[in-house]
């Protein structure tokens, strides 16, 4: 106690336990975000490919429309498709409202690269996918090769926006994407 004013003995154990509280209080805080901002990671599912085949108006488990239809937002849609199957010919667009990230590298199959494309390229009359995603949502679409898709004679405002893909809302976001044999009045 010597050397030590009266003021300081009083106000060190106060600090000290003030200090510990705060400290307590600001590594919850930070571990609360740092939970808050990977739960979304933690939850989001990966949808596999296993059928190139496609139908309508109830997709079969496996296929492309099927994944797309029953994803949350957020999941990862990826491919597992034998060598020899990896085109996947649309019967009509595929409408998806929710960000989604679409991998078409196929590294669960054959290796080679996804192609998607409408059942008669040049001649049908629909786009591949359309998006609205909202002003948040996002789709991503990594190794794919998109083929064909024309609404150039659908009449109105559909006709000039996006003969392979149309993004009415939200953002898209392509890597090593091919997109060829598309086709809109604009």
């Amino acid at each position: 106690m010597h050397g030590q004013p009266l003021i300081g003995l009083l106000v060190h154990p106060i600090m000290n336990q003030l200090s510990s509280f705060f400290m307590r209080r600001i590594a919850v805080a930070f571990l609360a975000v740092a939970l808050w901002h990977s739960a979304s990671a933690v939850f989001a599912a990966t949808w596999t490919v296993t059928n190139s085949g496609d139908m309508t108006p109830i997709a079969p488990a496996g296929t492309l429309r099927y994944a797309v239809e029953h994803a949350a937002a957020d999941d990862t849609i990826e491919f597992a498709l034998a060598s020899g199957a990896e085109t996947i010919a649309l019967l009509n667009q595929i409408p998806i409202t929710k960000s989604l990230v679409i991998d078409g590298s196929n590294t669960g199959g054959s290796g080679t690269r996804i192609t998607i494309e409408v059942t008669s390229p040049g001649a049908s009359a629909y786009r591949i996918l359309s998006f609205s995603g909202g002003t948040s949502g996002a789709l991503g679409l990594y190794a794919l090769t998109l083929k064909g898709g024309d609404v150039s004679a659908n009449g109105g405002w559909d006709d000039s926006h996006g003969g392979v893909i149309y993004c009415a809302s939200g953002s898209l976001y392509l890597r090593e994407v091919t997109i060829s044999d598309g086709k809109a009045a604009k």
